[in-house]
Formats: structure tokens, C-alpha cells, sequence
């Protein structure tokens, strides 16, 4: 078994899940910019974002350079997204708990904080994960086709 059928593995799961979750809102407050997603939505863009990565792997693992390189894309996808849909889980469909800048509450002040540590810290290892297999890509590109 190829590792990026690991991905396939995962869109059943997803996909039914968001059929089955309540149809809470979720919302993150920015300063002055406010998003509003479902979390319906957030489970199926996770899908299309995991069989996105699975067309890229199925056409071109021949030309990839290594295999341990390829699982650490795979792993490191997963991880994030299932890190980050736990912290969402477990703030109970409340979204990200808000910080309205009451300074005395020391700790909400330690629980907000921490909070968006995990959770950006999970988007970014979500984020950068593309460039693994870029990487691997262009050495499989350039090293394979001169031995």
C-alpha cells in the first residue's frame, strides 16, 4: 500500500462526520476581521484539500525522490488536521473562546493563550507541509534523471 492512501482512507471518515455533526457556527474575531464558518463546511474542505493531495501523490509518486519524505507530508497533514479539529471539538462548538481584553481574569487570560498557541501552531504545520513535497518533487525531478 502506497502512503498517500492514507488520504483516501480519511474522506469516508470526514465526509460522513460532516453529515452527522451539528450545524453549529464557528467563528474567529480578529480585531477588525470576523469569519463565520460552519463546521459542516470546515470537514468538507478538509476532504477536498485531502483528495487534492491524493491526485498530486497518485500521478506523481514515480517521480518523487524519497519515500520516508512523502510519509512525512502524509503524517504531518494529519496530524495538523486532526490536532486542530480536536481543539475544536473540545471548546464545544463555541468556536475559539473569546478574549474581549479583560486583563484581570489571569486565567481565561492563560486558557485563551494557550489555546491559540496549539491552534496556530497546527494550521502552520498545515501550512508549511506543501513544501515537503515540493522539495521532494524537485529532487526527485533533477536527482533521479541524472543517475
Amino acid at each position: 500500500m502506497k502512503p498517500h492512501h492514507i488520504l483516501i482512507l480519511f474522506l469516508p471518515i470526514l465526509i460522513l462526520s460532516s453529515f452527522f455533526i451539528e450545524n453549529k457556527p464557528f467563528d474567529i474575531q480578529l480585531h477588525d476581521f470576523y469569519i463565520v464558518m460552519k463546521y459542516k463546511h470546515i470537514l468538507m474542505a478538509i476532504s477536498v484539500i485531502f483528495l487534492f493531495y491524493w491526485f498530486l501523490y497518485h500521478f506523481s509518486y514515480k517521480k518523487l525522490f524519497s519515500k520516508s519524505l512523502v510519509w512525512t507530508h502524509i503524517v504531518l497533514i494529519i496530524f495538523s488536521v486532526t490536532f486542530c479539529l480536536y481543539l475544536l471539538y473540545i471548546t464545544n462548538g463555541q468556536g475559539f473562546p473569546k478574549n474581549y481584553y479583560v486583563w484581570t481574569n489571569i486565567e481565561v487570560e492563560k486558557y485563551t493563550s494557550s489555546f491559540w498557541a496549539y491552534f496556530v501552531l497546527s494550521i502552520l504545520f498545515f501550512a508549511f507541509t506543501p513544501f515537503i513535497y515540493i522539495i521532494n518533487l524537485v529532487l526527485g525531478l533533477f536527482v533521479k534523471t541524472k543517475k
